[in-house]
């Protein structure tokens, strides 16, 4: 019984205190939220390869662990900012970018971009 009531203490627990720290908006957590879908779809293939290629290599298996990790995440952050963001696979998954807005304390005619959440 004890175990059920520090379980759902820390659940709820950890609830507000990362409702009171992420209380405003970061453009860095937005990014990694709206990437967060679509590295779930698409990581299996590159896990499953990644693998693969270093099945006979001669290091530790919390190495290869770990650089399979890293490297397949990093593909997967450059794939989602630069190929899947901008296309109809990241309109599908998060809906269209917004377009840039004219910033009126600009001189001239400059136009800002709107902020993209990344």
């Amino acid at each position: 019984m004890l175990q059920a009531v520090f379980c759902w203490g820390m659940v709820f627990g950890l609830i507000g205190l990362f409702r009171r720290l992420l209380a405003k908006p970061r453009a860095w957590v937005r990014w990694l939220s709206d990437s967060s879908y679509w590295m779930y779809l698409a990581h299996l293939p590159l896990v499953i390869l990644a693998q693969d290629l270093t099945r006979s290599w001669d290091l530790p298996a919390t190495a290869k662990f770990l650089m399979v990790c890293w490297t397949v995440t990093a593909v997967l952050f450059v794939a989602y900012r630069w190929v899947v963001r901008p296309s109809p696979i990241g309109w599908m998954l998060n809906g269209r970018l917004p377009r840039a807005v004219p910033d009126p304390n600009a001189p001239t005619s400059a136009v800002a971009p709107a902020p993209t959440g990344g």
